[in-house]
């Protein structure tokens, strides 16, 4: 009899520790790690408040007379299907057939707003590429060439990839 109670006890111990807090530990273990994800967004999310914060300083020094002449030359809106056929027509005209367009955005700036485009194709080494992104190069839409990349591809022909952003008024 003296030596139930105690065994009894032990058993309890033991089964308490399998049912409640081993599930506990397990459970405490994964919100730490959750916790630790959370503080890496949340200084992720500081750094790009800092930047965005950077280039918003940056936008409010451009000059009245440079913002006027920037609202001249960007279109009131992008017209993404207008903005594709003249791209088909530039690669019609030079028997060159463009890779899907993926067109990103509008990502806000100070008084206008960024599309970001990208695009690739593949053709020789020819007249007909060269023209082709003279086209691109001489079209009226404003943009800037984020990354430009030639890698070789099947037989003759090379791959062209071109990243660039355009622009709009809000």
């Amino acid at each position: 009899m003296n030596t139930i109670i105690p065994t009894v006890l032990i058993a309890v111990a033991i089964a308490g520790t399998f049912l409640y807090v081993i599930p506990e530990y397990k459970d405490l273990t994964a919100m730490r790690g959750e916790r630790d994800n959370l503080s890496a967004s949340v200084a992720k999310i500081k750094e790009v408040n800092e930047k965005y914060t950077q280039a918003k300083e940056w936008q409010s020094n451009i000059r009245q007379e440079d913002q006027k002449r920037l609202s001249e030359i960007l279109p009131d809106e992008f017209d993404k299907v207008s903005f594709l056929l003249d791209l088909d027509t530039f690669a019609k005209k030079n028997a060159i057939i463009v890779g899907p367009v993926d067109i990103t955005g509008p990502e806000s700036l100070n008084n206008y707003v960024s599309y970001g485009v990208a695009l690739s194709f593949d053709a020789p080494y020819s007249q007909n590429a060269m023209k082709f992104l003279a086209g691109l190069e001489s079209s009226l839409t404003l943009f800037d060439v984020v990354d430009f990349r030639i890698t070789n591809g099947e037989g003759s022909m090379l791959s062209y990839s071109i990243i660039f952003n355009t622009y709009a008024m809000k």
